[in-house]
């Protein structure tokens, strides 16, 4: 018999996330698309018929999923110094973390009639659009989550060496 000769791969080294969103992202992405689609539609009919008001109708479906959902992590890894952020359109950002250049925190949600627990912080990037993380998300260490958008360890809750009391 010959002797296999075929080189084996290393297995590749996989590390555990420092963030995710979770599955609510798919539905804000189907969401999402709903609406690319109805502004799509409307502002098709619009140039065609030279109906220039549907446009206007359009603009509010269109411009909050092509400006924020770039903006909205749905997964963060750090890989060599470079922060690997998936976001809700689907696209990959790679960020330095030299370029994080601090944070707005909000803890809480408020309507009309109350308000609701709802951390979360919005890293600004030098040279590029901010990064909103959802802190309600999957968050196995809050430190090295923490450490590598330049947080204090006690806002960010989840497992960790400094455990919030909420959850």
């Amino acid at each position: 018999m010959a002797a296999d000769n075929r080189m084996e791969r290393p297995l590749e080294h996989k590390t555990q996330p420092l963030y995710r969103y979770g599955p609510v992202a798919w539905v804000w992405r189907t969401l999402g698309a709903l609406a690319l689609g109805g502004g799509a539609l409307l502002s098709a009919v619009a140039l065609r018929h030279g109906e220039w008001w549907l446009v206007a109708l359009a603009l509010p479906l269109l411009v909050p999923v092509l400006v924020l959902f770039p903006m909205v992590a749905v997964r963060i890894d750090l890989r060599h110094a470079v922060l690997e952020i998936d976001t809700l359109a689907l696209v990959r950002r790679r960020v330095p973390r030299e370029r994080i250049a601090g944070h707005s925190y909000r803890e809480t949600a408020a309507g009309e009639f109350t308000s609701l627990y709802a951390p979360r912080v919005w890293v600004r990037v030098k040279g590029s659009l901010p990064i909103h993380v959802d802190l309600m998300g999957t968050i196995p260490d809050r430190a090295a989550l923490a450490a590598a958008l330049g947080l204090p360890a006690k806002l960010v809750p989840g497992r960790g060496p400094a455990q919030s009391g909420r959850v």
